[in-house]
């Protein structure tokens, strides 16, 4: 009964809160200087803007916008107003919520650009959309202020050809497996570009020419990775403190790039996105190491002594064979100055007994080739594969 009475009293206190910041809900209407969070929207030229929006003031009379806000300003120039920024919206106690649009309009009215987008609490939630008079656009969704799911963008040029560039993205909003750049359009060769990402990070690049279905152009880190299905050969390890990539044996670093990575003109999302700066990165496959160059250590050898070693001293475990398990076990291990093999770990199991014998044999290896000038241990991985024959 007392929990009850207290239930009470909150909700009647609640009540009588709320009841007076209604009956206390103004609204400003006239000049407006710009908010900040409209500074990357819109951009530093956008001098003059007129809107309103509600609000209530908090105990220390700062105001707390809630309900409808909407805001144009004008871009003039020499000869007059060339065009208008509309944006309108609303807020929920001092957070942006619901439906949310930008639209730029010219001076005969007509609307050449326009975003949608939708907040939650504050933050992006929701689809988004990017649309242009000639037909450019951008589709995307967002969950909690991350980019999430699959995201198209389609640009067009003067000429009238389309390139549309589609992939998903990661947890942390950024490109991830298979994306596909597609471009049609009078007077240009319709071609496919296929691109793999780990992470946000470029791995595989790949265009095919559709009038002759031959392949024009193909860049990759790794031989090993040319499908989606290879992402998961690729896997992190983190090395005194900094982080390395193996991209399908090869041991890389990350590094930024001068375009983006994820496709072009993804720049109009950058204003309501600053995370997609993040797609700004590729994989760099001769990582800086203080060993020197050409450093990195190898199986006395080389690849087809190892692969033969491997062949010859791989024990099928029982378990695997008899449940049919087959695969690739990834191992990561450090390759000391004098060759010997340590901290031997297991990166990526199959199950069956499989990735303690990929142990057990890089344990029996015989010492490797340090590197040229290596003066100190080095990473490496390994990927052993197991297969019935």
């Amino acid at each position: 009964m007392k929990q009850t009475r207290i239930v009470a009293i909150v909700l009647m206190f609640m009540a009588v809160v709320f009841t007076a910041n209604a009956q206390n809900i103004k609204t400003y209407s006239g000049q407006m200087s710009k908010p900040d969070w409209l500074a990357d929207l819109i951009g530093e030229e956008y001098m003059q803007g007129k809107g309103s929006y509600s609000y209530y003031e908090d105990a220390q009379e700062n105001r707390i916008i809630h309900g409808n806000f909407n805001l144009t300003f004008s871009k003039d120039a020499l000869f007059g107003t060339i065009f208008k920024e509309t944006i309108t919206g609303s807020y929920s106690h001092g957070k942006r919520n619901g439906q949310w649009t930008m639209r730029s309009v010219d001076i005969n009215g007509k609307v050449f650009s326009q975003y949608r987008f939708q907040y939650k609490d504050g933050v992006l939630h929701g689809s988004f959309s990017y649309t242009e008079d000639d037909g450019g656009s951008i589709t995307c969704t967002f969950n909690n202020g991350v980019l999430s799911g699959t995201y198209t963008n389609v640009y067009v040029t003067t000429g009238g050809c389309t390139h549309t560039t589609s992939g998903k993205v990661d947890s942390e909003g950024r490109p991830h497996g298979e994306w596909t750049i597609v471009s049609k359009g009078p007077g240009i060769v319709p071609k496919d570009r296929t691109r793999l990402y780990y992470k946000g990070c470029l791995v595989y690049y790949r265009e095919k020419d559709h009038s002759t279905g031959k392949i024009t152009y193909e860049n990759q880190i790794s031989p090993s990775i040319r499908t989606a299905t290879d992402i998961s050969k690729i896997h992190d390890t983190i090395i005194n403190g900094t982080s390395y990539i193996d991209v399908g044996g090869v041991i890389c670093g990350i590094r930024p790039i001068s375009s983006w990575s994820a496709g072009d003109y993804t720049g109009y999302l950058s204003k309501i996105y600053p995370n997609i700066n993040k797609w700004n990165v590729e994989f760099d496959p001769t990582p800086v190491s203080n060993s020197g160059p050409n450093s990195e250590p190898e199986f006395i050898g080389g690849e087809s002594a190892l692969n033969k070693y491997i062949e010859d001293n791989l024990q099928y475990p029982p378990l695997a064979r008899e449940n049919y398990i087959t695969g690739n076990v990834i191992v990561s291990f450090y390759v000391e100055p004098d060759g010997s093999l340590t901290e031997i770990k297991v990166k990526r199991d199959i199950g069956g007994g499989c990735g303690k014998e990929a142990v057990r044999l890089v344990q029996s290896m015989p010492k490797w080739k340090p590197g040229k000038g290596q003066v100190e241990r080095m990473p490496y991985t390994l990927t052993i594969p197991f297969q019935l024959n």
